[in-house]
C-alpha cells in the first residue's frame, strides 16, 4: 500500500507527516507493507524542509534534513492507494486535478475521524433542509402579503420608505424562524473547519512542535486503521 501526503509547499506539514509515519511504520515492522511519500500542490522543487520542521523532528529523533520538496503530479495521485491532504482546500485541488481518483483523497483528519465527519455532514445537510423547509412554509403563509408589498413598492415610489419598512419586518420574521437552525449550522461549519492541519510555515518553533505532535497522534491512528484494511 502506498500513502501520499500532500500540503502546499511540501516543506512543513506533509514532509513531517511522511517522516513521522515512516518512523512509526519502522517501529512496528510495517515498512514493507506500507510505503510513504509526500508532495506539495505549489511546491518549489528541490527546496529543503524548513529549519523549524527539521529542528522539531530532530527533537523527536527523526532526521528530516535530507528532505527535498516535490510538486504533486496526477500520475503520483493515481499511483497512490491513499492520498491524505493537510486541508480541505488541498483535497479540493487534487480532486479537481484528478477527478477519477476522488474516492481515495481525504484530509488526514477526515480519514482518521471518518465516522465523526460523516455525522457532521449528515447534521449539516439536515439543518440546511430544515432551513429550506421553513422558508418554503413561511413563503406559503406570508407570500401573498410580501408580494403585494413588493408590487406596492414598485408602483408607489413615494411610499417606498413605508413599504420598505414593512417588507423588512416580514423578512426579519422569516430569519427569526430559522435562527436556531442557522446558529446550529454555523457550529457544524466551524466543527468541519477543524479538519485542517494547521500550516506552521513562518511561525515559531513551538507551532511546529504542536503540529508535529498532532501529526504523530493522527498517524498512530492512521496506522491502526490501515493495519485493519491492509492484508
Amino acid at each position: 500500500m502506498k500513502v501520499l501526503f500532500v500540503c502546499t509547499g511540501n516543506t512543513c506539514r506533509s514532509s513531517m507527516a511522511e517522516a513521522l509515519l515512516r518512523a512509526l511504520l519502522r517501529r512496528r515492522g510495517l515498512e514493507e507493507r506500507i510505503t510513504v511519500a509526500s508532495a506539495g500542490t505549489a511546491a518549489s522543487p528541490g527546496a529543503p524542509a524548513t529549519i523549524a520542521a527539521v529542528e522539531t523532528l530532530k527533537e523527536m529523533g527523526i532526521d528530516l534534513s535530507g528532505h527535498v520538496a516535490r510538486t504533486v503530479t496526477p500520475e503520483e495521485v493515481r499511483e497512490a492507494d491513499l492520498v491524505l491532504t493537510m486541508t480541505r482546500e488541498h483535497k479540493r485541488q487534487l480532486r479537481e486535478l484528478v477527478p477519477d481518483a476522488g474516492d481515495k483523497i481525504y484530509t488526514l483528519k477526515e480519514f482518521i475521524l471518518e465516522e465523526a465527519v460523516a455525522e457532521r455532514e449528515r447534521r449539516r445537510a439536515e439543518l440546511r433542509r430544515a432551513i429550506e423547509a421553513k422558508r418554503r412554509k413561511f413563503e406559503e403563509v406570508h407570500g401573498v402579503e410580501i408580494e403585494a408589498l413588493r408590487k406596492r413598492r414598485e408602483e408607489l415610489l413615494e411610499e417606498l420608505d413605508r413599504v420598505e419598512g414593512l417588507l423588512q419586518a416580514w423578512e426579519r420574521l422569516e430569519e427569526e424562524e430559522v435562527a436556531e437552525e442557522r446558529r446550529s449550522l454555523d457550529e457544524v461549519e466551524a466543527a468541519l473547519s477543524e479538519l485542517d492541519v494547521k500550516d506552521p510555515f513562518g511561525q515559531a518553533l513551538d507551532v511546529y512542535r504542536s503540529v508535529a505532535g498532532e501529526l504523530s497522534e493522527l498517524l498512530e491512528r492512521l496506522i491502526s486503521k490501515l493495519e485493519k484494511s491492509t492484508p
